[in-house]
């Protein structure tokens, strides 16, 4: 399987041997929550956009430079240096071992994929791990349940919400088992929605 991305499009993901198109997860969030940025300017909106993906790169690279895949990114100046501090004071109280990071996958009975920041092994247990860098949302443990079913990352024992912040502090937020029938039923609530939608040509 070959998956790409392309924002916008009405399969975000497709798999390119075999042509089938897949939802992503963010199109099912977005459906849950249409309005959460309605209030944010879009160049704040871009800035941020932009500066997520600048830290989910360095993120990955922290990760992968402990395996000695890559070397070990520097610090960044500015704003950026914060968050990078935060995701190093994370790495060295939690002692990750990456499994995988970055990489993409798909749920193709429900037809949607998506892909997952990193799965890591702590304390021995095998830990699905998404960073955030801005506020907290109710849909994120959503997102965690999702990505935890695709293939390659249904082994996971825990699920957690890493928010990274400025000032270089961190907290890794985990999503109660008990909660996660429920997360899981919203978040194919609104992938039922976006299915329904495209057969019926809405």
């Amino acid at each position: 399987m070959k998956l790409t991305c392309t924002r916008g499009a009405a399969y975000e993901y497709t798999d390119q041997d075999t042509k089938r198109g897949y939802f992503s997860c963010s199109q099912v969030l977005d459906a849950l929550d249409p309005d959460a940025f309605s209030m944010v300017p879009p160049d704040v909106l871009e800035a941020a956009g932009k500066r997520g993906e600048q830290l989910h790169v360095l993120f990955g690279l922290l990760l992968l430079s402990r395996l000695n895949l890559c070397a070990k990114p520097e610090r960044p100046d500015g704003k950026l240096g914060g968050y990078f501090d935060a995701m190093e004071k994370f790495i060295a109280e939690h002692n990750p071992i990456p499994v995988c990071v970055e990489e993409s996958s798909v749920n193709d009975s429900l037809r949607y994929a998506g892909t997952p920041d990193c799965l890591v092994v702590i304390q021995d247990l095998l830990i699905l791990i998404d960073l955030k860098t801005g506020g907290k949302r109710a849909v994120h443990k959503t997102q965690l349940l999702a990505y935890s079913k695709m293939d390659g990352y249904t082994e996971a024992k825990k699920l957690a919400t890493l928010y990274v912040h400025a000032d270089g502090t961190y907290k890794l937020d985990y999503v109660p088992r008990a909660d996660h029938a429920l997360h899981l039923a919203w978040f194919q609530a609104g992938l039922s929605v976006l299915h329904g939608r495209r057969m019926n040509n809405l």
